[in-house]
């Protein structure tokens, strides 16, 4: 299993960085790809909050929109360069989330989930009505694109560039959760009162998943925002939000791998579906529906019991 593990991964790495090649530099198949891998730091991030710690957030489009905007204004009206930008915006989003996460870490499930929603629409309330500042409904125009000297980060250049903050945002998530501060983000996911007997600060910890998580959304709205180089309110909606959730949903709750599974489908299935016309919706809201009934610990989780049976069964014959 491990060794499959580890050719997966190898696999996965070279399709994509030759996917350029495989694409025949086709630049709207490369554009899906890095909307996709936008989405994956997301759903990462995302994933440990929700699948490592077990807050629930249905508001995570307000810090991708706050890391877009961070960074969009200070370029536009500053000429501040996407190198500064990106760390703006990630900061913005970490603050945000501290913010956020204070009175929110203690409430239940259900509670926490209304507490997200309700902040998202404030988010998104100033972003329409704070005029001089945001832009108001018009939003944000002539977003430049990521340069180096002459160098300008656009089509192909931008997706490895994107890739580059991918391969971050996994590595960092990996060594978040092998690390002290994902082992207390399981316990206290498992159970927080135990976790409180047994000495952890649930409290520290719900915060530093909240704010670190939003800090992965804030980095992608930055991507976000120069790869399309025009944001709006309208972009960062609660629709947004559910979707995130449901890529990790999909993918696998309390998994990395579950994170990038789920936003690979989001972000590509629809694409591949639109030769059904108006059918296309009802299709994929099947396709998530029989995920989730049939694989419930997503499909990541669900394909990993059917390799674990497989193998079982294997032994057992033999």
């Amino acid at each position: 299993m491990g060794k499959i593990k580890g050719l997966s991964k190898i696999i996965i790495m070279l399709l994509a960085i030759l996917l350029p090649v495989i694409s025949s530099n086709n630049l709207y198949i490369i554009n899906i790809f890095v909307l996709t891998g936008i989405y994956v730091i997301v759903a990462v991030g995302l994933n440990l909050l929700t699948g490592y710690t077990g807050q629930i957030s249905m508001g995570h489009a307000a810090f991708y929109g706050l890391g877009a905007y961070s960074s969009a204004l200070l370029a536009a009206n500053f000429g501040i360069p996407f190198w500064i930008g990106i760390i703006a915006g990630g900061v913005v989003a970490f603050i945000f989330g501290i913010i956020m996460g204070l009175p929110s870490v203690k409430l239940s499930d259900s509670y926490l989930a209304l507490v997200t929603i309700g902040f998202s629409w404030i988010v998104r309330l100033v972003l329409v009505n704070w005029v001089p500042v945001t832009r108001g409904p018009s939003g944000v125009t002539a977003i430049p694109a990521p340069s180096i000297g002459k160098f300008l980060f656009q089509g192909i250049s931008y997706y490895y560039l994107v890739l580059v903050f991918c391969c971050l945002a996994i590595l960092v998530a990996y060594r978040l959760i092998n690390s002290r501060v994902g082992r207390a983000f399981i316990a206290i996911r498992e159970n927080s009162v135990a976790a409180e007997a047994m000495g952890i600060n649930t409290y520290k910890y719900k915060l530093i998943g909240f704010a670190v998580s939003a800090a992965f959304a804030g980095v992608a709205g930055v991507l976000y925002a120069h790869a399309v180089s025009y944001i709006s309110p309208d972009t960062f909606t609660f629709d947004q939000s559910v979707m995130f959730l449901t890529m990790i949903m999909i993918g696998g709750l309390g998994n990395i791998s579950g994170s990038i599974v789920g936003a690979l489908l989001i972000g590509i299935l629809p694409e591949y579906l639109r030769a059904f016309g108006d059918y296309q919706t009802a299709i994929y809201g099947l396709m998530i529906i029989l995920v989730l009934i049939f694989m419930p610990q997503g499909m990541v989780g669900g394909f990993k019991s059917l390799w674990k049976h497989i193998s079982t069964k294997r032994l057992t014959e033999n």
